[in-house]
């Protein structure tokens, strides 16, 4: 999202959100113009001249008509004027997005200028312990990792949980993501994540019933969301790749996080590379890739190296049901508009068309 879309959201609030009459006139003057300059700026000259109309508009315009970032259907302001429960949701997971990514690139930076020689191994190692520990004792973080590596890693992996002093006794938790299932929100002990449940139908998985006695430290909800969710389709796609291919290397993060899996045939010198990517919007997925990731890694193929975005099954099929849309399809309309060459491909067809690679090359 560029400065000034960010600073669109922030105005609007801290106008709204403004208890002194004075400095919230001011506030909203200043949001004024500013929406103002976004709408003419993208050639849209129905715009609010007063506060009053500003308002109004606030409530009954889209923040996607004028911050084009953003494709959910939300609103900023409800009819009292307060921000809405989605708009707050939003700017919520902007933070915990943008906070989770910089620990993430510490975490990675840290690795690749460090000097061990098993940097992989280890990057592979503390990935595990994030998608398979969402909540952890203090304890067994300092077994896991301060006993086997410097301080500074360490440091880098407890900055990404926070303490759970609430969690004593039994509780059940979620097959798939290892959160807490609370009963009173969910149906037949489901979990709060989308993802979650489609594995707990498809594999028919039950909830597990564990007790926490000791110091307790869980995931923060960035590297919850951000991180241990998104691993989930690479550790499923990595392992479905070691059954297809016993013959080949498969390597997870190679060139600690250069790509999520690659698949080398020796002999042959072939190199297939695969990006898995699960954001919940193709939209929001192509902003994304347009402003966030180096699309020069991701060409189709260079010589013997072949390169492929690939869509979890759990993602494509969550899309067809909310939306009765192929999500890889209209991934690939939105890339071709924004002439993006990269290849895209769901995972149910990934093992032909990687079989296919090798027999044919």
């Amino acid at each position: 999202m560029n400065s000034e879309s960010i600073m669109l959201l922030y105005s609007t609030k801290e106008a709204i959100e403004e208890l002194d009459a004075e400095k919230k006139l001011m506030k909203l003057n200043r949001l004024l113009q500013i929406i103002t300059r976004t709408l003419i700026e993208n050639k849209q000259y129905d715009f609010p001249t007063n506060i009053p109309e500003l308002l109004t508009f606030l409530k009954t315009t889209p923040v996607k008509q004028y911050i084009h970032e953003i494709t959910q259907e939300i609103y900023a302001i409800n009819e009292y004027l307060n921000l809405t429960e989605e708009f707050i949701q939003y700017l919520d997971e902007e933070n915990s997005e943008e906070k989770s990514q910089k620990l993430m690139y510490d975490l990675l930076k840290l690795l690749r200028q460090s000097n061990y020689s098993n940097k992989e191994e280890i990057y592979i190692e503390l990935r595990r312990l994030i998608r398979y520990n969402y909540y952890i004792s203090v304890r067994e973080l300092e077994l896991a990792i301060k006993s086997k590596y410097d301080k500074e890693i360490y440091s880098k992996i407890y900055n990404m949980y926070e303490k759970a002093n609430d969690l004593h006794g039994k509780y059940e938790l979620c097959l798939v993501c290892g959160r807490n299932i609370n009963l009173s929100d969910s149906k037949n002990g489901e979990c709060i994540n989308k993802v979650c449940n489609y594995y707990i139908k498809a594999l028919n998985l039950k909830s597990v019933v564990k007790e926490f006695k000791e110091k307790m430290l869980r995931l923060n909800n960035g590297i919850y969301k951000y991180n241990l969710m998104s691993s989930i389709g690479e550790f499923e796609i990595y392992n479905r790749c070691i059954e297809w291919f016993k013959d080949k290397n498969v390597i997870l993060y190679p060139n600690v996080d250069e790509y999520d899996i690659s698949i080398i045939d020796d002999i042959e010198a072939i190199r297939v590379n695969l990006d898995i990517k699960d954001t919940a919007d193709p939209m929001r997925l192509t902003k994304i890739l347009l402003e966030n990731t180096n699309l020069e890694k991701l060409k189709k193929k260079e010589g013997d190296t072949f390169n492929f975005i690939v869509i979890p099954d759990h993602r494509e099929k969550i899309y067809k049901l909310e939306n009765d849309k192929s999500y890889t399809k209209e991934l690939n309309v939105l890339l071709k508009e924004n002439n993006v060459e990269v290849d895209v491909i769901c995972q149910r067809h990934l093992k032909n068309r990687l079989i296919r690679i090798f027999k044919e090359v």
